[in-house]
């Protein structure tokens, strides 16, 4: 293999140096930034997509107990069963559900809050190992002896909330809620004193569903009622209410 002429190896390494200098200039004249640098600093920047506080009640209206105001109960009791399904701000619901509590009229109530960021999923579970009752049996040294199963009772929120406009949040919402209740009518022992021994059966319930809520407001999304016609005293209603809020930043 022959060899170059050491002056032609000379003038070539030369070469390769006054280029490199001159590429070093241009780079230097354009703020010392590639073009690749350039083109990504023009780009427009993603913006930090928005928090959002979600609140979630589920509500159990029964009977109110005898101490209760009448005339208070009364006026609630009405104004549950009028509910538009705008209801009004955040802050009002929660001040109509302590008016119910104060007239009595909550058998139950849970209020859960939950923040995410704008399309992203939040979830939510809440609940136990609850012990049942499925069987029992007499036993001469040990009296009566039950069998037991665990079941896994609470409630399992999931929602999806999405800004689509300035002041509207489009969520979705499931619910799955499971619980205890006395049986009427699955008897599993008959004492020889006494009343029979009815079963614990387990109940469930899911709700799914998609609303739209003004920034700072709440929607009513499910009223259940159930009316006894021998025992008004049994009477229940079941509320899910949905609030939803762009949340402020706070320096």
């Amino acid at each position: 293999m022959s060899r170059l002429p050491m002056p032609l190896v000379v003038l070539l390494a030369l070469s390769i140096s006054l280029a490199c200098t001159a590429n070093h200039r241009a780079v230097a004249q354009r703020g010392g930034r590639t073009e690749d640098e350039r083109v990504a600093e023009n780009r427009p920047s993603e913006q930090p997509k928005a928090m959002i506080a979600l609140s979630v009640w589920i509500l159990k209206l029964s009977a109110s107990h005898e101490e209760a105001d009448p005339e208070l109960t009364a006026t609630i009791s009405a104004q549950t069963e009028n509910l538009s399904p705008v209801i009004g701000t955040v802050s009002e619901v929660r001040e109509l559900v302590a008016r119910m509590r104060v007239a009595g009229l909550l058998g139950k109530e849970r209020e859960l809050r939950m923040v995410t960021v704008d399309g992203q999923p939040v979830t939510a579970q809440i609940g136990r190992n609850q012990p049942r009752i499925v069987g029992t049996s007499s036993d001469p040294r040990r009296g009566q002896v039950n069998s037991l199963k665990m079941e896994e009772i609470g409630v399992m929120i999931k929602a999806v909330p999405q800004i689509d406009s300035d002041e509207q949040i489009q969520v979705s919402l499931e619910i799955g809620e499971s619980g205890f209740e006395k049986s009427t009518d699955v008897v599993i022992a008959m004492p020889a004193e006494g009343g029979p021994l009815f079963a614990d059966v387990v109940t469930t319930r899911q709700f799914n569903t998609t609303a739209r809520v003004k920034s700072g407001n709440a929607v009513l999304l499910q009223r259940d009622a159930t009316r006894d016609s021998t025992d008004a005293s049994r009477d229940t209603t079941e509320l899910i209410i949905l609030g939803a809020a762009v949340a402020e930043e706070r320096d």
